[in-house]
């Protein structure tokens, strides 16, 4: 009991107490830190009581020590949240819904990254992975990262090769965006959106049947006539829109 204990506190203070998270809910302050201590700010537009992924985002990236470690060094963190169950004083929803159209935002979880002048660098949202992969996507983006191989001597006999790849890459995403249809919209309590084959609500993720194959596909949000997807592999949300006057027995 007594070495538990012991073991319990050793890691408990191996943590360094600045890194936890601090989320800035102010624009203008969040940029003015980020100049101060030259760094990127990443904005979270959120509804972080009702909206699903934003919540998976948040337990499975936001939460977790590693990206609150990589946050500490490198990041100043902004949430803008949308609530429905909590009161927000009229002005910092105001100010939200400002700052939610001066960046374009048309679901939740939308997440950027902007340079301490305010310049967009990322836009994302949830996908699946964990840090490891929200990370990934992060550093890609980042100058410092992208830098790095440019100087290297070895990067230039295998330069056609890497151009040769995304080539053959891109070619089946499109095809199988093109494949996929919103057929239909359910109206009632829970809207359901019929997509393809699959029957799908906000914030639940299915296989869609797509030709001979089946894509992983998550709902984050049903509109009137559209809904936003994340494609499991792909890293930004893409919107499905109903067609009017499609003849969908002859899909």
């Amino acid at each position: 009991m007594k070495h538990l204990l012991i073991l319990s506190l050793t890691l408990l203070f191996s943590i360094p107490f600045g890194a936890q998270a601090q989320w800035f809910t102010d624009y203008n302050a969040a940029l003015k830190k980020a100049q101060a201590e030259n760094k990127s700010v990443l904005i979270n537009f959120t509804g972080s009581d009702w909206c699903p992924p934003c919540m998976r985002l948040k337990a499975e990236v936001f939460d977790k020590y590693e990206f609150k470690k990589y946050a500490h060094d490198n990041l100043i963190l902004l949430e803008i949240d949308f609530p429905r169950r909590i009161d927000q004083p009229p002005g910092v929803r105001a100010a939200n819904q400002k700052l939610s159209k001066q960046f374009g935002v048309t679901g939740y979880p939308s997440v950027f990254l902007v340079d301490n002048g305010g310049n967009q660098l990322l836009k994302t949202g949830y996908t699946p992975g964990g840090p490891k992969a929200f990370l990934a996507r992060l550093q890609n983006t980042s100058p410092a990262e992208t830098a790095r191989p440019t100087p290297q001597p070895a990067a230039k006999p295998s330069a056609p090769k890497k151009q040769e790849t995304p080539a053959y890459a891109v070619a089946p995403v499109v095809i199988r965006y093109d494949n996929l249809a919103l057929k239909g919209i359910s109206g009632g309590r829970t809207k359901m959106a019929l997509i393809n084959n699959q029957s799908l609500a906000a914030g639940e993720k299915g296989k869609v049947k797509v030709g001979d194959k089946s894509l992983d596909v998550l709902v984050t949000e049903i509109r009137e006539t559209s809904v936003l997807i994340q494609i499991e592999g792909e890293p930004e949300p893409r919107e499905l829109v109903m067609k009017a006057g499609v003849d969908l027995s002859k899909e």
